[in-house]
């Protein structure tokens, strides 16, 4: 999964994950925060934040981002 920074100039940025089947992000439940902090400093859109959800064995997800702006 992608995500991208929404203002110019932002260095950080909030990923949120959610569980749920909902189509609405309100019909869900928010299962935690994770804030990507350093990003450097671009116009809107351009920085390239990959986010890997990883699910082990005794159902623990472990959320990781990173900053993979060229």
């Amino acid at each position: 999964m992608w995500s991208t920074t929404t203002c110019d100039n932002q260095m950080e940025a909030l990923i949120v994950a959610y569980e749920g089947e909902g189509m609405e992000v309100n019909e869900n439940c928010i299962l935690g925060y994770l804030k990507i902090m350093g990003i450097p400093s671009a116009p809107k859109g351009i920085p390239e934040i990959s986010v890997c959800m990883d699910l082990d064995a005794s159902n623990v997800l472990r959320v990781f981002a990173e900053d993979v702006s060229p």
